[in-house]
């Protein structure tokens, strides 16, 4: 029994550090305004394949965008957007629903939306620019 309430204590311990260190990894909202808003970024969303530009404008209240690639190329995007101090970054899609994301910087640039429904990588957001540039 005390084997089994050791092995219980220790997996719980694992379990608190990997969860922490995962969200050591993440931006906050400060961070994320500073990286993203009236900036560009290149994307690609890994279930489709489909890559867009994104614009967050300067506000950071709409995140708008182009399909570059995949059914949609050449259409646009227009979201309302809201960043919280956590770093949950969340659009209103057209469906009415929200979808919300984490994102962790991975150096040179790039950066992963890690989704809530899932806690998996969905989509790769790169090197952000000044203003409009699509």
């Amino acid at each position: 029994m005390k084997k089994i309430i050791a092995v219980a204590a220790l997996t719980s311990i694992f379990i608190f550090s990997v969860s922490n260190a995962i969200a050591e990894k993440t931006l906050s909202g400060d961070e994320w305004k500073a990286t993203f808003c009236n900036k560009t970024t290149e994307g690609e969303n890994l279930k489709s394949g489909w890559t867009f530009k994104i614009y967050v404008n300067e506000s950071c209240d709409r995140l708008m965008g182009k399909y570059l690639t995949g059914d949609r190329a050449g259409d646009t995007f227009d979201r309302p957007l809201r960043v919280m101090g956590s770093g949950d970054i969340c659009i209103t899609r057209r469906n009415g629903k929200d979808r919300c994301w984490k994102v962790e910087p991975q150096g040179n640039g790039v950066f992963h939306r890690i989704g809530f429904s899932n806690g998996k990588h969905f989509v790769t957001d790169r090197n952000p620019v000044e203003g409009k540039q699509y």
